[in-house]
């Protein structure tokens, strides 16, 4: 993975000076400050909870049977399976859909054998 390598941002007082600069000035100033926010974000992590319209929920699912989803009453817009909480069971394929009654309903088919509950982990987008 590369690593950011910008040491510094712009020094906007040198750019505002010149007479190109001071034409310029709201646009040097607002992406100076796009780019320091930008790298920051980058450099601290970003997490989904903090960047994105989205929860991360935690269910308890059975191999191949529909579930329903807790989203809080919001209608998602994509759902990303993030993982299975298991040493010995890995997730071999997931789909969702909105039924009849507005519930999210998921099913999640279980790589290893498993007839047991497995708590799982998805990240819930909203529009």
């Amino acid at each position: 993975m590369a690593k950011l390598s910008i040491q510094r941002l712009l020094e906007v007082s040198k750019l505002i000076a010149t007479e190109a600069g001071a034409q310029l000035e709201e646009a040097i100033t607002f992406l100076n400050d796009l780019a320091d926010q930008t790298i920051r974000a980058l450099r601290n992590g970003l997490t989904f909870r903090d960047n994105f319209n989205c929860i991360i929920q935690e269910a308890s699912l059975q191999n191949e049977v529909e579930s329903i989803l807790n989203t809080g009453g919001k209608r998602p817009y994509g759902i990303i399976p993030l993982r299975v909480i298991s040493t010995s069971v890995g997730l071999d394929s997931f789909y969702w859909h909105i039924n009849e009654q507005n519930q999210v309903i998921v099913k999640v088919k279980f790589a290893g054998s498993s007839s047991e509950s497995q708590r799982c982990v998805f990240v819930v987008l909203f529009e």
